[in-house]
């Protein structure tokens, strides 16, 4: 079965763009970069290997109300790599902000989805993730009790946010569960980050008519997507059977509630439960708009949504949105 290249959005064939202030590289940038014109020309603005001037670049862009920059697709496997790179050397920068550090890791998750959807999932791709992953449990081991100073924007994508969130929330969890074995969490991360993978390859006319219909038949279409997630997984032997449980049980529920395949508490993959409750949280934090803390209080309206998860990990949330400091010896509070 071949899901290379299924579906790519016609916008994002030629260009793919950031924010400046998430252009993380202080020295020569990898890639071309353009800037889009009040003649919705793009012009390329440095060339790859020049030095970039992030302050300068800011205060442009800022001053010509132009909040992106650009580049060209075939260039976009590059920045990834490049940017995970730059990640993994600077997340001990006490320089950097935590704010910016979580800043470079929203811009490279939302440019490796666009790279999924774009062109598939190879060997290579997955190597990359699992890099990633690496580098994301090295950030959240320090700053994991620091959940609250990621904003939410209000201009990033909805599809893009959610799976930047369900990842840095499911690694902060496992923090708060008392997991401290770093391939665990690693796992948790890389099924985090793949955890939605069937669905880009759901037509997307089914997903914009998913949203608040009721039609069964398109209810089915859409629900296919974890095992569809998981059939993709199966092709590459780079991806543990872990990882593949995780994306394959992302919407199951403790009362059986979910799918797709309906399963109870007892049966769920204990780290798909933590998946499963990053993934409900990040969806009403990024569809309201709201704070991390203030997504909890929406949360517990829906007591019916309350049950469907497990209470450990509910628990581990509250601390997470506290801030509480974990003993490093005991993985217990301080």
């Amino acid at each position: 079965m071949n899901f290379i290249g299924k579906r790519m959005a016609a916008e994002s064939m030629t260009y793919f763009k950031l924010k400046p202030q998430e252009f993380g590289f202080k020295k020569k940038t990898p890639i071309n970069l353009y800037l889009k014109k009040a003649d919705g020309k793009l012009e390329l603005t440095y060339k790859k290997g020049s030095v970039v001037d992030i302050t300068e670049l800011t205060n442009q862009t800022t001053q010509e109300a132009v909040p992106y920059l650009y580049s060209k697709a075939n260039e976009r496997i590059i920045y990834i790599r490049q940017a995970s790179y730059f990640l993994e050397e600077n997340l001990h920068q006490r320089k950097l902000s935590v704010e910016k550090k979580f800043s470079y890791v929203r811009s490279l998750i939302s440019i490796l989805i666009q790279e999924i959807k774009a062109n598939g999932l190879d060997a290579s791709l997955v190597r990359d993730i699992s890099y990633i992953s690496t580098s994301i449990y090295g950030l959240i081991n320090t700053h994991y009790n620091e959940m609250n100073k990621i904003t939410i924007s209000p201009q990033a994508e909805t599809e893009f946010e959610d799976v930047f969130l369900v990842t840095i929330l499911s690694g902060a969890i496992c923090k708060y569960m008392g997991w401290d074995n770093q391939r665990t969490i690693e796992t948790v991360l890389m099924g985090a980050i793949l955890h939605d993978i069937g669905k880009y390859y759901v037509p997307e006319h089914l997903l914009e008519q998913y949203q608040g219909n009721t039609s069964q038949t398109i209810d089915l279409d859409v629900k296919k997507h974890p095992r569809l997630g998981a059939d993709i997984l199966d092709e590459f032997s780079e991806v543990s059977e872990a990882v593949k449980q995780i994306v394959l049980q992302h919407h199951e529920c403790n009362d059986g509630s979910g799918y797709p395949m309906g399963l109870n508490a007892f049966k769920i993959y204990p780290l798909a439960k933590i998946v499963a409750f990053a993934n409900e949280y990040s969806e009403v934090v990024s569809d309201q708009r709201v704070k991390l803390k203030d997504g909890f209080k929406l949360f517990l309206q829906n007591k019916e949504t309350v049950f469907k998860y497990d209470s450990s990990t509910i628990k581990a949330m509250v601390k997470c949105l506290k801030g509480e400091v974990l003993n490093k010896a005991t993985g217990s509070n301080l």
